[in-house]
């Protein structure tokens, strides 16, 4: 149902009902009552309400819209032995730059720096 949609769509933007309400100036009251589907919005909102929550009209009202998100394959995520492997691979290869982005006292903007320089001009 269209309430489910609403909130679901609302927690996935990070939006609390009040801030969502403010957006799409209504009450707090009114989401709530869509949200748990005791009242519907008015056609004339869908828009500003499809706009606040990033999707089209015509997503908004699509009943599989949860079915096709949970359709969305998630990136896989490589195994912990696969990255301590390629952390020690480069700690092997670039010693000097791997202890320089290992130090604790590194800022981003040093990291940044140090990022952009040839890999040769990096040394111990």
């Amino acid at each position: 149902m269209i309430g489910e949609r609403i909130s679901m769509l609302r927690r996935i933007k990070g939006l609390s009902q009040r801030e969502f309400a403010r957006l799409i100036e209504v009450s707090p009251q009114t989401v709530s009552a869509w949200e748990s589907n005791t009242q519907r919005p008015s056609k004339l909102r869908y828009q500003s309400i499809a706009e606040a929550l990033g999707v089209t009209v015509a997503e908004l009202l699509e009943e599989d819209l949860q079915k096709r998100i949970q359709q969305v394959e998630p990136h896989p995520m490589p195994s912990q032995d696969a990255n301590l492997e390629a952390v020690l691979k480069f700690r092997r290869e670039q010693p000097a730059l791997f202890a320089l982005l290992a130090n604790p006292n590194l800022t981003d903007d040093m990291a940044r720096v140090i990022a952009s320089l040839p890999k040769n001009e990096v040394t111990a």
